[in-house]
């Protein structure tokens, strides 16, 4: 009987907050409205994709011993070349190094980029859209490294059809670009870059050669099969195919690392972080930043992970995360699209806070970083107050974030709540 009325006064107390939030109507920018096409906003605008390979690389013939026989026949007797390599990693940040001669000296580096040609991609698109995509990465690359010469700029506007950045928008959504230009927190993506990459020509290398082979496994024709040897491999069987593109790639750069030239180029050290972004990790990064699980269930595994790389390992891990997502929407002439146009930058500038919170994961226990994170948040919405204590504290924490705009409202809806549904509530968060 007394959970029946603990349960009966929680609804109503829930119910009473929802009402409460329904009436102050508040434009969530976590879940944007983004409005369809129409004849009075579309504007003709040119492709913004880069010109892409002729012809599929040539073919040699193979051992019956190779994981996958389409991708052993394209890629045996192919090199990266590291002095090309080298030299595109200590330009990248001149001025004089512009756009085009770094598309040229991918093309010429990374034999990988023609296997895009090869079959159709497990994610639902063609080959020559994920090329787009991965270009739109390797600029998104190209764009963090020199933010403090014309990498702001060509992230969020892109480049005319002479391949010349643009100091303005031009075409779709116009606003949401310059809005996205003045408003952004440039020197959050510039710490990222800094502890991913920092001065290092070797972790700029990895990086480029990573973004340029990390989703050639979407190509479902060249998926591995495991070898009786590497059986079992994490949940796969001998003789099985890996479909999960993240998986099939991490078993070729372990087993079969001649096979992807750009990753056998690298020192033994950089393979390692390479093959680091590629762990189970088992990481949402949402429940994290918006405080919606326990430590435990959120940092464990990566937490596990880390026992074997640094906390420099896990920006690298971020920043390729943050380039893939750049160039998501496949146009990589029109810049950052997916963060100017499409990703509220809300929720990107709160992805990005996080990251230097969960650097510490590697010498910290995963209550001590979640709770750091959960008070620098407080003490952000709430400068003038002191940090929770006693048994809620934790609760209002959790939902100081949880409610975002709404965090005043649910702080002290949970400080009004009757006794019963704070202890309730408490324990439980």
């Amino acid at each position: 009987q007394r959970q029946r009325v603990l349960y009966e006064e929680q609804q109503r107390w829930l119910v009473e907050v929802n009402e409460r939030l329904e009436a102050l109507q508040f434009p969530m920018q976590s879940s944007p409205v983004i409005a369809a096409p129409t004849a009075a906003n579309t504007i003709a605008e040119p492709e913004k994709t880069v010109p892409a390979p002729t012809r599929p690389p040539p073919m040699q013939p193979v051992s019956a011993l190779e994981p996958n026989e389409l991708l052993a026949r394209h890629m045996t007797g192919r090199s990266a070349d590291p002095g090309r390599l080298r030299q595109m990693a200590s330009q990248i940040r001149d001025p004089s190094y512009g756009v085009r001669d770094f598309f040229r000296d991918c093309i010429a580096t990374f034999p990988e980029l023609d296997l895009f040609l090869v079959s159709e991609c497990s994610s639902g698109r063609d080959g020559l859209v994920e090329y787009q995509r991965t270009f739109g990465a390797l600029f998104a690359v190209y764009w963090l490294l020199r933010l403090d010469v014309d990498g702001k700029l060509g992230l969020s506007f892109g480049y005319d059809e002479d391949w010349h950045v643009l100091n303005a928008p031009a075409g779709t959504d116009s606003e949401k670009k310059q809005e996205f230009f003045n408003n952004m927190d440039w020197s959050l993506l510039q710490e990222v870059t800094d502890a991913a990459v920092g001065d290092c020509m070797e972790r700029v290398e990895a990086m480029l050669c990573l973004t340029a082979f990390h989703d050639i496994m979407k190509m479902s024709a060249l998926c591995p099969h495991v070898s009786q040897e590497h059986a079992p491999y994490q949940d796969y069987r001998a003789g099985d195919a890996i479909h999960d593109h993240d998986v099939a790639l991490a078993y070729v750069l372990e087993h079969y690392p001649h096979l992807i030239p750009s990753f056998s180029i690298l020192p033994k050290r950089y393979q390692e972080v390479v093959l680091f972004t590629q762990s189970r990790m088992c990481f949402n990064h949402g429940w994290f930043v918006q405080a919606e699980g326990t430590p435990g269930a959120m940092l464990s595994k990566l937490k596990h992970v880390l026992q074997w790389a640094s906390g420099n390992d896990l920006a690298f891990y971020f920043f390729h995360w943050l380039t893939d997502l750049s160039g998501a929407e496949g146009r990589p002439l029109a810049g950052a699209e997916k963060l100017t146009r499409r990703f509220p930058r809300i929720v990107l500038v709160s992805f990005l806070w996080s990251m230097p919170y969960l650097q510490h994961l590697a010498d910290k226990l995963e209550t001590e970083v979640v709770e750091s994170y959960l008070e620098a948040r407080f003490r952000q919405a709430f400068a003038e107050e002191p940090l929770p204590e006693g048994d809620g504290a934790v609760a209002k924490l959790r939902l100081g974030v949880m409610a975002q705009r709404c965090a005043r409202l649910a702080v002290d809806a949970f400080g009004q709540a009757p006794e019963p549904v704070r202890r309730g509530v408490g324990p439980g968060m």
